[in-house]
């Protein structure tokens, strides 16, 4: 996979953070709700990653998630990060 990929990936429509906040377990929301909307999976093809490494990504992310629902960071921002990480961890099981 071209470095890089990943951001053409589409960022999906910002989900409405009432009910992101009421959500119990947050990351499981972000990482279900990215994995289906942008449809990661499909995308990966042969990559090998699998939903719950993506969850792991997602979790590690878990901060920058909590600073987009106090509007302290922008939803593009957060989802091009994981975006990123999800990159570097296809970049690394392909080496």
């Amino acid at each position: 996979m071209e470095p890089g990929v990943f951001f053409e990936l589409p960022i999906p429509p910002e989900p409405d953070k009432r009910i992101v906040e009421r959500e119990y377990d947050r990351v499981e929301f972000i990482s279900s709700y990215l994995w289906n909307k942008a449809e990661i999976y499909d995308f990966l093809g042969p990559a090998g990653i699998h939903y719950g490494e993506f969850k792991t990504i997602v979790r590690e992310n878990r901060e920058k998630i909590e600073r987009w629902l106090r509007a302290e960071c922008e939803w593009k921002k957060l989802v091009e990060q994981i975006y990123y990480d999800l990159e570097e961890l296809v970049r690394l099981k392909n080496i």
